[in-house]
């Protein structure tokens, strides 16, 4: 029996490990939490409801956090581009090293007789995130970036050692086939959807698809009317990497084009498109931004063909069968993204077109539109 009180609960514990020996590993784990507590792990002083308090009063690992974002998460979807090629690759006739120039070649240099021009097919599917952003009687608007809906022929050419492009050309890819898609999160199939309006300069596309479809939910959250202070604002991006949901989180900052931010986010393909969402400490999440690009660049790299099996000893004449290939190489953790100022321009300027169709936007969208 203690004849006197004792105050800290530290000092009754230790008294406690003198008397029970069996008591002294219990101890240490009583110790560690008092000291989390003293530390304002769970301070009776700051209610729980603001523990982890950010970002200029913004609440971040939060119940509120998680219901904010569970709340938009109906009106993110996937936005699928496929894309069918036919493929020309050009062997062409060498003469002391040289080129040899021939105006009747569809390339402009010589090609072999008879084996000039290999022909192939490929198929390519690019993909990403989109946001509901507005309806007509029968068809929903998707907000998304514009590099995924919008394809075209392409052409590589030879390259000198400094990297500059020879007038040589190696491939070229005539688009055959481009079909667009819509997938939303209750149903794994696709649904055919087109593109209504596209802006180069802000590389942003609104896609429809018809409403029966049922892919998601129209976005009806706050939107904010501009991003003055791009330094340090906490938000969430919402996209399909490997075409599954996912969301990622960081902070802001400035980013080295006009009209865009960036994101401390390990970004990767499939956030492109996707609806970016910052903090505010009256409105929560707020739509501030569209998931644009990822800095990086590209490395060329020698690779087998389909023909060719893993792990076989390559032969001479297997060189035919070797292709050089192109792959992204990302950056550090950091993507960038098309701020609020040119997404409003864009629809703005799309207005028009839009009530031709009789598409309107949700409401946070009009109101702002129309102050």
């Amino acid at each position: 029996m203690l004849k006197k009180s004792i105050s800290n609960p530290a000092i009754l514990v230790l008294k406690i490990c003198k008397w029970n020996p069996i008591m002294r590993h219990i101890s240490i784990y009583f110790m560690v939490y008092f000291l989390f507590l003293s530390c304002g792990g769970t301070n009776s002083s700051i209610p729980p409801s603001e523990i982890g308090s950010l970002s200029r009063g913004s609440i971040i690992y939060s119940h509120d956090l998680s219901d904010a974002i569970t709340d938009f998460l109906p009106s993110v979807v996937e936005v699928i581009c496929m894309m069918d090629y036919d493929v020309e690759h050009y062997v062409y006739q060498i003469e002391d090293g040289q080129y040899i120039i021939d105006a009747t070649s569809p390339t402009g240099f010589r090609l072999e007789p008879g084996a000039g021009i290999l022909k192939d097919k490929k198929n390519f599917r690019a993909f990403g995130g989109g946001l509901i952003v507005g309806w007509s009687d029968r068809e929903y608007l998707i907000l998304t970036s514009r590099h995924i809906v919008t394809q075209e022929d392409t052409v590589t050419h030879y390259v000198k050692e400094n990297g500059d492009d020879t007038p040589i050309i190696r491939t070229q890819a005539f688009l055959r086939r481009l079909r667009f898609a819509i997938r939303g999160q209750q149903h794994s199939y696709l649904r055919e959807a087109r593109v209504v309006a596209d802006d180069s300069r802000a590389d942003l596309a609104l896609v429809a698809v018809l409403k029966r479809d049922k892919v998601g939910e129209a976005y009806k959250g706050s939107v904010i009317k501009s991003f003055e202070n791009v330094w340090g604002s906490l938000a969430v991006i919402a996209g399909y990497p490997s075409e599954i949901l996912q969301i990622a989180m960081g902070l802001t900052s400035a980013a080295p084009y006009p009209g865009n931010f960036s994101l401390d986010v390990n970004g990767t393909f499939g956030y492109s498109g996707g609806p970016v969402f910052t903090f505010d400490e009256q409105k929560g999440l707020s739509f501030a931004g569209v998931g644009r690009s990822i800095p990086g660049k590209h490395v060329f790299h020698v690779a087998p063909d389909s023909t060719l099996q893993f792990a076989t000893k390559l032969l001479p004449s297997d060189i035919y069968h070797l292709q050089i290939e192109e792959i992204p190489v990302f950056g550090a953790a950091r993507m960038y993204a098309v701020d609020i100022r040119f997404i409003l321009r864009f629809l703005s300027d799309a207005m028009l077109e839009l009530r031709k169709s009789g598409f309107e936007l949700t409401e946070p969208f009009e109101k702002i539109l129309s102050d």
